[in-house]
């Protein structure tokens, strides 16, 4: 395997402390990326289960199983039968004056969005979306370019239970209507 990036302190690494924490769950011995790779692929439900425990997932309702492969590849379902709320996970750590989202424009310009001015961005989303009606299994579709309020959008729709989907307009027309189609926003 060619490297195209090694860590100068691997040891301070998410991935070294991942790997750390597999060995010690499961009694391996592992000592680089190549053999963690290669547990992934022949333990696969042991390693997504193992991601879900290192990155303490909080599923709402937990999976029956981790991983019903199937053939081809992309039919495979995953935490099947589970649900969580990716909002929760995202905001759990969140603190109201730090940085949530550091932004930067097509022209350079660089915004600071503090974890309080993006909740409250998506509050006033999520008041608009429930004027609307909007609830848990609707889907809402966004033609929307690569912003900050893209992301607060998304933590709205995503409290309510909603589906989120987002396309930015240099997709192309052809593009858009094939994901958005698929979604039968």
């Amino acid at each position: 395997m060619t490297k195209i990036w090694e860590s100068k302190d691997f040891k301070n690494s998410n991935l070294y402390h991942f790997l750390s924490y597999v060995n010690q769950k499961h009694g391996l011995a592992l000592n680089d990326y190549a053999a963690l790779h290669q547990w992934s692929i022949d333990k696969l439900e042991d390693f997504w289960m193992t991601i879900a425990l290192f990155f303490d997932i909080d599923f709402i309702t937990k999976p029956v199983k981790i991983c019903n492969i199937q053939i081809p590849f992309y039919k495979t379902q995953w935490f099947v039968n589970s649900t969580l709320s990716y909002s929760s996970h995202l905001l759990r750590h969140a603190k109201p004056n730090s940085i949530a989202i550091i932004y930067r424009n097509e022209l350079g310009d660089e915004v600071k969005i503090s974890w309080n001015s993006l909740l409250h961005r998506a509050s006033n989303i999520k008041n608009k979306l429930i004027q609307a009606k909007v609830k848990k299994g609707d889907v809402i579709a966004g033609y929307l370019l690569n912003h900050p309020d893209t992301i607060a959008s998304f933590i709205a729709t995503n409290s309510l239970g909603a589906i989120w989907s987002c396309c930015s307009p240099d997709f192309g027309i052809d593009s858009i209507v094939d994901r958005f189609g698929q979604l039968k926003p």
